[in-house]
C-alpha cells in the first residue's frame, strides 16, 4: 500500500483522495506494492520561489518539484528500509502555477494537478527529461 502524505492550506482546492488514488496507481505501476510513502505539498508561488533557491540554486518558476529519498528505481526497489517501508520522496507544486497552467492550457485545476503528479512521480521514480 503507497501512504500518501498530504500538506495543502484550506484555501487550496485539493481532491485529496484522488490524489492518493492517482498516486498509488502510479506506483504500483511501477512494481511498487509493498508498503511505501510519499509526501505531496501544495505551496504559494513565494515559498516555491525559496525552496527552488535553497535547494536547487536557481531563481527560475517552477510548477513542481520532486526529491527523491532514492536515487533510482533500481536501489528503491533492491534497498527498502529497516522497517521496511519504502520512502520515495517528497512532491512540491506551486498551487497557484497550477491554476494559471489549468487556464493556460483550457484543462480544469483537477487535471492540471493530475498531470503535474503524474510528471513528479516519473521523477521520482528516476525517469527524467
Amino acid at each position: 500500500m503507497i501512504n500518501v502524505f498530504v500538506s495543502s492550506p484550506k484555501a487550496y482546492a485539493v481532491n485529496v483522495s484522488r490524489l492518493k488514488k492517482n498516486i498509488g496507481a502510479i506506483f504500483t505501476a511501477a512494481g511498487i506494492t509493498s508498503e511505501a510513502e510519499v509526501s505531496v505539498a501544495f505551496v504559494s508561488d513565494r515559498q516555491m520561489a525559496r525552496i527552488s533557491e535553497k535547494y536547487l540554486k536557481d531563481h527560475e518558476s517552477h510548477e513542481i518539484i520532486s526529491f527523491p529519498f532514492e536515487t533510482s528505481e533500481a536501489s528503491l526497489l533492491a534497498f527498502p528500509s529497516p522497517d521496511g517501508v519504502k520512502r520515495i520522496g517528497e512532491i512540491i507544486i506551486a498551487f497557484p502555477t497550477a491554476v494559471k497552467l489549468a487556464k493556460k492550457n483550457v484543462r480544469s485545476i483537477t487535471a492540471e494537478i493530475d498531470f503535474l503528479l503524474h510528471h513528479g512521480c516519473q521523477h521520482l521514480l528516476g525517469y527524467h527529461h
